[in-house]
């Protein structure tokens, strides 16, 4: 009887061992589907890689836009422009060589970016600015996008950059802005430095 009862008693050890086996045995599959998970989920993050976003103001200091961008295009710096509340039309935009906005007339953004001394415009044959961007389209709501991408070059982010809208369409061979008017709305791209 006692054989019998000691045989009983290490089945039933045997058959908890099996269920604790398979219970770790799923726990540690759920841990690998979630650890899966997790780094696909980290690989999307690190493949979007850092953005941020800074508003577009006029000269009275009113939001009337959005800078964008995410990083991680190996090309170069993908740029999303979204306006609101600017005059219906085409409008002259470009990047200034000093990241700074003070209004009403944005003179703080400086000249063109324009690293090698080129003319003004992409139908100038002695040009186009490293900062020569296309027109903006406003529609008659006052509503507008663009999208473009800022070139690497030679490894090295600009100092101080500044996104200008104009009054006016840029030409885009007329040195030195295209004739593309006043300045009327700025943002930040890359800060001045100190």
């Amino acid at each position: 009887m006692l054989r019998l009862a000691m045989l009983c008693t290490a089945a039933l050890v045997v058959s908890a061992c099996n269920r604790n086996d398979a219970a770790d045995e799923t726990a540690n599959q759920a841990n690998a589907v979630n650890d899966t998970a997790e780094a696909s989920a980290n690989a999307d993050a690190a493949a979007l890689g850092e953005g941020w976003s800074t508003e577009i103001r006029d000269g009275s200091g009113k939001d009337v836009g959005l800078l964008s961008y995410v990083n991680g295009d190996p090309k170069g710096l993908p740029l999303t422009i979204r306006v609101h509340d600017l005059p219906a039309g085409d409008h002259g935009m470009h990047l200034h060589q000093v990241g700074t906005c003070e209004g009403p007339k944005f003179e703080s953004a400086g000249a063109h970016w324009n690293p090698a001394g080129r003319q003004h415009g992409h139908d100038n044959p002695q040009g186009a600015h490293a900062g020569d961007l296309p027109n903006l389209r406003v529609d008659a709501n006052g509503n507008g996008k663009a999208e473009y991408l800022l070139p690497k070059d030679s490894g090295e982010r600009p100092q101080g950059l500044a996104l200008v809208i104009h009054a006016d369409p840029d030409d885009d061979k007329t040195d030195p802005s295209g004739n593309s008017g006043e300045r009327i709305a700025c943002a930040v791209l890359f800060p001045a430095p100190n």
